[in-house]
């Protein structure tokens, strides 16, 4: 059977309950970047690597190439974002394109799951970054259905994180070990 290793960071627990369902299900183990030497990794066939999106691009991923390429592991990586926004392929694609390398935009394996806003579990930078959003989302005129769900979103602490989000990714990891 392949060995799978899920590497994650989080910043609110949002990411941290994803890769743990995912670990989860998958039967594998599961690490936090901050903390993961590169011995701890070398011998998975693939690594599933989350986190969540800050500035519309995912957390620490140049942090996760540095330790990846450090390590000399070049096998495949399925990635996973967690984030307030819901689903939809605008904001996959924003996402990708924000996060990666133009020329890995149309290949890269990722999915994004939607999850919350903690306020109480931010850092104190990113509650200042979430203030400062809420006031450009509050000055703006625009009256679309997308535009009043952020500002509502932008008013508290809320979880819409679910366990059946992780369906495609179990999916696209069973694809590519041939399970």
């Amino acid at each position: 059977m392949a060995e799978i290793v899920i590497i994650y960071t989080s910043e609110t627990g949002m990411t941290k309950q994803y890769a743990k369902w995912i670990s989860k299900e998958l039967d594998s183990d599961c690490l936090v970047l901050e903390e993961v030497k590169a011995e701890e990794f070398l011998h998975a066939d693939l690594i599933v690597f989350g986190a969540g999106i800050r500035a519309g691009r995912m957390r620490k991923l140049k942090s996760f190439h540095s330790k990846m390429n450090k390590s000399g592991w070049s096998g495949p990586v399925v990635y996973f974002a967690t984030g307030g926004a819901p689903y939809d392929e605008q904001t996959v694609r924003a996402i990708v394109a924000n996060s990666f390398h133009s020329s890995e935009t149309s290949s890269v394996p990722f999915h994004y799951f939607e999850s919350g806003l903690n306020f109480e579990k931010m850092k104190i930078r990113s509650r200042a970054i979430m203030r400062v959003y809420k006031m450009i989302m509050d000055g703006k005129k625009e009256k679309s259905e997308a535009a009043m769900g952020t500002r509502q979103a932008l008013n508290g602490s809320y979880d819409h994180s679910s366990p059946d989000y992780i369906r495609p990714l179990i999916k696209d990891v069973h694809k590519r070990i041939n399970v």
